[in-house]
């Protein structure tokens, strides 16, 4: 058999269903959702008590949480349902991790040194003046 027909056998294979990894990997997080770990994760995102997100670790935490919930609910979605009931506190909450992030941001931004919009500004004055000199 040659590699075109290997290749065309491996794509029939995988396309009769998902391959082996992906039925585990489908099969653990069904069990984790059956056994709570979807509802403590939420429950865990509307529950944390940061003040400020003041690194990269804590953005990733944020990141990392939101990723898994939005992934569990793309395997169930009647998780989706689950977010509705608390979906004030969800909002609440993301409404509160997004300003921190902005904060974050900005802060970055600051200690990176001059913004994109002081750099624009600089160029042109340079060309009002380029100008101011050329009418001379």
């Amino acid at each position: 058999m040659g590699t075109g027909e290997a290749a065309k056998k491996a794509n029939t294979n995988n396309n009769q269903g998902q391959a082996p990894e992906g039925n585990q990997n489908l099969e653990w997080k069904q069990k984790f959702i059956k056994l709570g770990g979807f509802t403590h994760l939420l429950s865990t995102l509307i529950g944390l008590k940061l003040e400020a997100v003041d690194s990269k670790l804590t953005l990733r935490c944020i990141e990392s949480i939101l990723a898994a919930l939005i992934d569990f609910t793309s395997v169930e979605q009647s998780l989706q349902e689950e977010i509705y009931e608390k979906r004030e506190a969800v909002v609440l909450t993301c409404l509160k991790y997004i300003h921190m992030i902005g904060l974050f941001t900005l802060k970055v931004e600051e200690n990176r040194g001059e913004a994109v919009e002081d750099i624009q500004a600089k160029k042109t004055q340079k060309r009002l003046a380029k100008m101011k000199l050329k009418e001379l």
